[in-house]
């Protein structure tokens, strides 16, 4: 603190050691540490997937040390936050933040209404809509747009998709956001498909990204190998691609005849 008055910053945030369960001497630590530092804000982070021992620790926390608010963290797994409304109720502090990732920018400003249709399955767009204007190059996806309006999409803009995606965080977090599909209980993705699809397009050169009709048996081998995947995996990635082409024609067809009101992939 006295390096901080002395540099002249606004903010010190003293992070003590987690902990789950109460314990006296650690419990007598953190008393100390506001004692001592007399703290603007003293949040304690919950774990939103660990259940009712939070609240029970965020009951006696409030005691000890009159907390003025909670962070609940771990909202990208399967937990819906219910541990949040039951903070909330027994202690009457409020949720200041809430963390879905591991990363700074993955600290969000906690919204109640936000989360009780998270609780309630109903999902989250106003949350998922800007997550997508915050991490998606909106340029890059109008280039994209005019390519795919030519049919012109190749291996090098699906790689640019994954990157779009992977910059959004768990695509589980996303399809929480989903009205519909949190109550869909059989809707799981296997997230290291994305890694594996990654490795076979990064397994290509540039000639073969950016032309896959050039890719063959032997070719197919090669970045097989390349990518430590298997050939049957590279040959489904190919058919996908095919008839993600024949998809984005018909699209198109469509969209000329005038039966379309504007083109699917059209960014506003």
């Amino acid at each position: 603190m006295n390096f901080a008055i002395t540099k002249g910053n606004d903010v010190v945030i003293i992070d003590t050691a987690g902990r789950l369960q109460i314990d006296e001497k650690m419990m007598d630590e953190v008393e100390k540490i506001s004692e001592m530092t007399k703290p603007d804000e003293i949040l304690m982070v919950l774990d939103s997937m660990a259940g009712q021992d939070v609240v029970n620790a965020a009951v006696e926390f409030d005691k000890r040390l009159s907390v003025t608010g909670f962070v609940v963290t771990k909202l990208d797994g399967d937990s819906r936050g219910g541990v949040a409304l039951s903070a909330k109720y027994v202690t009457g502090k409020p949720i200041k933040f809430v963390g879905v990732g591991e990363k700074l920018d993955q600290l969000d400003v906690f919204y109640p209404d936000r989360m009780a249709s998270r609780i309630l399955g109903m999902g989250d767009v106003v949350s998922l809509v800007e997550k997508v204007q915050e991490n998606i190059d909106k340029k890059k996806i109008e280039e994209m747009e005019k390519r795919l309006r030519k049919a012109q999409f190749t291996f090098n803009d699906f790689q640019e998709q994954l990157r779009q995606v992977k910059k959004m965080g768990s695509l589980s977090s996303m399809l929480e956001m989903i009205p519909g599909v949190p109550k869909m209980k059989n809707v799981k993705i296997d997230e290291a498909q994305l890694t594996h699809v990654e490795a076979i397009i990064n397994s290509m050169t540039k000639k073969e990204r950016s032309n896959p009709g050039i890719i063959n048996f032997s070719r197919k081998k090669r970045i097989a190998a390349g990518s430590g995947r298997s050939l049957s995996e590279v040959n489904k990635l190919m058919k996908n691609y095919e008839n993600m082409k024949k998809m984005i024609k018909q699209f198109g067809k469509l969209e000329k005849r005038g039966k379309l009101g504007k083109f699917p992939f059209q960014f506003k």
